[in-house]
């Protein structure tokens, strides 16, 4: 009994020792376990294993902070494919858009907002109620997407039907009117 704990201790020593040792870097280091005689059968074994030193943390670290740029700069390029099935590219939203108009947020009281029509850009939504959003913004104005269900003026996306108007010169607006 007194043997086996001594092999298996001599085994976890050496593989600990062979891990911590500041030999190179991912090389294989082979580990040579002591001899070890069976009682039973007289016979004496010797093992030899092949191991890879461990990189260092702080590589690793470096490692992952060039993945996470890289996939970074992969995901900007791939920023007009769908997100969870949301339409995000300003042509899918064009093209899947019945209405698209430019909406100023009111205040009709009482802390009520509205969305009051300026300029028709796709559609004609003059007459026609203007379905608001929970995150529109007093005062501000917004390209809405929107589209006709049966009769009912619904937004395209549910999570993703406005964009911010950035006034005359809104690249946006020019895309809609270069799609007419």
């Amino acid at each position: 009994m007194k043997n086996k704990v001594f092999f298996a201790s001599a085994i976890v020593l050496s593989l600990g020792l062979a891990a911590c040792s500041p030999a190179e870097k991912n090389k294989e280091v082979p580990v040579e376990t002591p001899a070890v005689v069976d009682e039973q059968t007289k016979e004496t074994t010797t093992t030899t294993t092949t191991t890879t030193g461990k990189t260092d943390p702080e590589d690793d670290a470096k490692q992952d902070l060039t993945d996470a740029k890289d996939k970074i700069k992969t995901e900007e390029v791939k920023v007009e494919e769908k997100v969870d099935g949301l339409m995000t590219s300003d042509e899918e939203m064009i093209a899947a858009s019945d209405y698209i108009a430019i909406v100023k947020i009111v205040d009709v009281g009482d802390g009520l907002l509205k969305a009051e029509l300026v300029k028709d850009l796709k559609g004609t939504l003059e007459g026609k109620e203007i379905p608001n959003d929970e995150n529109f913004k007093k005062d501000k104005e917004y390209v809405v997407f929107l589209k006709d269900d049966a009769g009912k003026v619904v937004p395209v996306n549910d999570a993703n039907h406005y964009r911010d108007y950035d006034g005359e010169n809104d690249n946006l607006v020019k895309k809609v009117e270069a799609a007419q």
